[in-house]
């Protein structure tokens, strides 16, 4: 594999993750309009992201598990088009639980395959 080849690789690899990982969370700084975009009560929202983020711990452990049996080029491409898909869906205000399991497939994804 050429140099150029290697860093090209490396620096989409390195974008991925800065932006797969923020997508989980960058909710929570805009918690606020986010609340208002999908129609949801503050207290049906915090549900949500009380359970993606004991979703995500799990994961996390769980991913080095994930690694160690299949390919690491899969397991990326899952994850990253996975989470863009559950983001699109996100978008369009599924109601509560169609939030709700968007957002813990999300945290399966991003954190536990990715």
């Amino acid at each position: 594999m050429s140099t150029r080849r290697k860093w090209t690789e490396f620096l989409i690899l390195a974008m991925s993750c800065g932006i797969i990982f923020q997508v989980g969370y960058i909710r929570f700084v805009f918690l606020g309009p986010t609340i208002a975009a999908l129609e949801l009560t503050a207290q049906q929202y915090g549900s949500i992201i009380s359970v993606f983020g004991a979703t995500a711990i799990v994961m996390y452990f769980l991913g080095g598990w994930f690694a160690d049996r299949f390919s690491p080029k899969l397991l990326i491409a899952l994850g990253l088009a996975g989470t863009g898909l559950l983001n699109f869906y996100i978008a369009e205000a599924p109601g509560y639980w169609g939030t709700f399991i968007a957002h813990v497939l999300t945290a399966v994804l991003a954190m536990g395959l990715y």
